[in-house]
């Protein structure tokens, strides 16, 4: 089997196998790049594209078959896809013959679907590929499911309490012939109706195949609190899409601001959540830290953008306002600005400990690392005091699998714990239960997974539940949400960024029929599918504000990409970036460990050059997790046998 650099970085390959030739021969059609095989090509394909049809809700069209002919010497072959809903698969027929099974997955959402496979021939069936005359191949894929869709299919209102928040739109549309379609809203909780939609019924045809529906939510007689909502258009038989709609209503005031934890001596934006602020007069917008005035700027109802002065160490209150009182503030609403300690070089042991860590988190305000052993469902917490960093380990009972994420004003560390559907609320200096909320109410039964905290608020997990497979916590009202029943948002790990803007969701499933990153806007509740495709489990990072995205992708095993926040690929590092990588603060920069050099190199991200590293104990030979202090001075990694500390490079 050819493996690349490493069988890890190489998952995306269904197979490799070796055909041996028989005699000489030649093949027709394309060259290199394409299907088919030019005389001098080593290998040729029966065919460089493949379409499948179907109908929404029916019965999945039969898999297709591409044959691979050896035309001249050995050749070792390797393919990976890019792309959504199809499986594919390499098997071996003859001693100078295979095929490409390619499989179409499920009808359930309509539209048209597109995706390649790479078929890579190489005269070496280790290392790096050394491909062969017309090596590599591609396989395009079009897969045409003919029903309804609806984008987004999410919308999430957010009001003040007697006060109706603006519309919003999704786009219905029709992929392939023509339908009538009808529209019907069920709620939870049940007999209370405030969703309409406009229009509420209507035609698609080919020349006019999409449709701008426009969602009113009317808060009359609704107390406080989160309310659900799905509406549902069908055409009669199968063809069906759905928009689910949550309504939070809450009293105006100030919840929250994020990142909390700020360096001393340095300005700084950072973002202002809560609700009733669209209420206020911006010529008159008034918002200090303690009796500071600082330049805001309202951008919803639920946020404002601040840029602080640099201040001096402590504890800083905030208000809102614009001439009249203030907004009122919630008692743990605070922005905390710290003299940014200067961690010496460290290695900590972890002791009994074979396995990578998930979830590592640095508590700026009580200078602590936070991990997870997902394997033996094991917290551990390092702490700094006394120039010595001094562990706690707790084993967490009730299911393996677990995750962490820290609330973004520091509060509670939010705990899943595997197979089972109670999220557990910890005191994060001391890693004490603080309660249980059980998630069975609102998503039904399972087992809850990764999770990752936005700046309001809301915890964006996963998990195998009967009524969701993608939620959202509120911490605030300590209820859960179900966003999404698509299997593949099961399968993914969850990034947010530090300021809490943007949570990134790769997949890290292979066989997922869809593969695409998503991204969630925390503004608006927005889960947005991007081209990039991902399905192993590596690492990844986000800068502080999400402007910047570091993947490895399917189309780059074993490469960090980085991606600006729209995932528009802006360049990628060299191979070997297995080790971890982060941003610097001001997203000028990137770290990236080098396991094979025992390096964190750092890289300018306006050339991609190379500009300084330095030299670090290995944290072990599992996959590592890096993060990076809030000032950017101090880089952390942890891997299997130890956390280390390492001063950023200059």
């Amino acid at each position: 089997m050819y493996q690349g650099a490493s069988l890890r970085f190489w998952t995306a390959f269904a197979a490799g196998l070796l055909l041996l030739l028989a005699g000489c021969g030649g093949g027709g059609g394309g060259g290199g790049g394409g299907g088919g095989g030019g005389p001098t090509d080593a290998f040729s394909l029966s065919s460089s594209s493949v379409t499948f049809n179907a109908t929404q809700g029916g019965v999945a069209p039969p898999p297709q078959v591409v044959n691979v002919t050896v035309n001249s010497g050995a050749v070792f072959f390797s393919t990976s896809s890019t792309g959504t809903a199809f499986f594919q698969s390499f098997a071996l027929t003859g001693a100078t013959t295979g095929q490409i099974t390619i499989t179409p997955g499920s009808t359930f959402a309509a539209g048209t679907f597109t995706g390649a496979i790479t078929v890579n021939g190489c005269s070496n069936a280790f290392g790096p590929c050394n491909h062969v005359a017309g090596s590599p191949k591609t396989i395009n894929v079009t897969y045409n499911v003919a029903g309804l869709s609806s984008m987004p299919a999410q919308l999430d209102f957010s009001a003040t309490t007697g006060s109706n928040p603006p519309s919003k739109t999704s786009t219905l549309a029709i992929a392939g012939g023509s339908a009538s379609w009808v529209s019907s809203i069920s709620y939870s909780p049940s007999g209370i109706d405030w969703l309409s939609v406009n229009p509420a019924s209507g035609a698609l045809t080919p020349s006019a195949a999409s449709q701008t529906l426009t969602f009113t939510a009317n808060t009359a007689g609704l107390a406080a609190g989160v309310y659900n909502a799905t509406a549902t258009f069908s055409s009669g038989g199968s063809l069906t899409a759905s928009v689910t709609v949550t309504l939070s209503i809450g009293d105006p005031g100030v919840n929250f601001v994020a990142p909390y934890v700020v360096g001393s001596g340095v300005s700084g934006t950072v973002i202002i959540r809560g609700r009733g602020f669209a209420a206020l007069n911006p010529s008159t917008l008034s918002v200090q830290v303690n009796s500071t005035p600082v330049t805001a700027s309202i951008v919803s109802d639920t946020e404002i953008h601040a840029t602080y002065p640099a201040l001096a160490a402590g504890t800083y209150s905030i208000s809102v306002g614009d001439g009249g009182a203030p907004l009122p503030s919630r008692s743990a609403l605070k922005l905390l600005v710290i003299n940014p300690p200067a961690y010496a070089m460290a290695t900590i042991p972890r002791t009994n400990s074979p396995f990578a860590p998930s979830n590592l988190i640095y508590d700026a305000e009580r200078q602590a690392l936070l991990l997870i052993q997902r394997q033996d469902a094991r917290l551990e917490r390092y702490a700094f005091s006394g120039g010595s960093w001094t562990p706690q380990i707790v084993t967490i009972t009730g299911g393996s699998n677990p995750s962490i994420a820290l609330s973004p004003d520091g509060t509670e560390l939010l705990n899943t714990r595997g197979a089972s559907t109670l999220l557990h609320r910890l005191n994060p200096a001391t890693l004490a239960v603080l309660s249980t909320v059980d998630a069975t109410p609102a998503l039904g039964s399972g087992s809850l997974s990764m999770l990752a905290f936005a700046n309001d608020g809301g915890a964006i997990g996963n998990g195998s539940l009967s009524n969701a497979y993608f939620y959202r916590y509120d911490m605030l009202t300590q209820t859960f949400t179900a966003r999404s029943s698509d299997f593949h948002m099961l399968n993914r790990q969850i990034f947010a960024s530090a300021d809490g803007d943007t949570v990134v969701l790769p997949s890290v499933d292979l066989g997922s029929t869809d593969k695409r990153v998503y991204t969630y806007d925390a503004s608006d509740g927005t889960l947005t599918p991007r081209s990039v495709t991902t399905s192993t489990f590596n690492p990844a990072a986000v800068s502080r504000n999400g402007s910047r995205i570091i993947l490895v992708t399917e189309t780059a095993p074993g490469t960090g990409a980085v991606y600006d926040a729209s995932l528009n690929l802006l360049g990628t590092l060299p191979n070997g970036t297995n080790g971890g990588f982060v941003f610097s603060p001001d997203s000028a920069f990137v770290y990236a460990y080098y396991p094979g050099t025992g390096l964190v190199r750092k890289f300018r991200l306006s050339d991609f050059v190379e500009v300084g590293a330095v030299g670090v104990a290995t944290p072990g030979t599992g996959l590592s997790e890096m993060t990076i202090s809030p000032d950017g001075g101090t880089l952390f990694l942890a891997g299997d046998s130890s956390v280390v500390v390492v001063p950023a490079p200059p």
